[in-house]
């Protein structure tokens, strides 16, 4: 990821607000990736809709993985978000 692209800026925006203990022990490529992910999520939806995802995060499939279940929301005039459920 560019240090000064767009998705380097959606990251450092995603990141801003978390909680420290959530992204404590996440090594760097995890955090990168799950960022990533996020960015690709919110660029694809369609206007006037929210967008709603529940997976479980696989290395293979999303580029990244986690012991929780994530949930992804990109709702219409608001601000995208990632929350994970333990």
């Amino acid at each position: 990821m560019a240090q000064d692209g767009p998705a380097a800026l959606f990251a450092r925006c995603f990141y801003s607000g978390a909680p420290p203990e959530d992204i404590a022990g996440r090594d760097a490529e995890t955090l990168r990736a799950a960022a990533l992910h996020m960015f690709a999520f919110v660029r694809e939806r369609a206007a006037g809709c929210d967008k709603l995802r529940i997976f479980d995060p696989d290395p293979r499939a999303d580029g990244w993985s986690s012991p929780h279940t994530a949930i992804d929301l990109n709702p219409r005039g608001g601000r995208p978000g990632h929350a994970r459920h333990r």
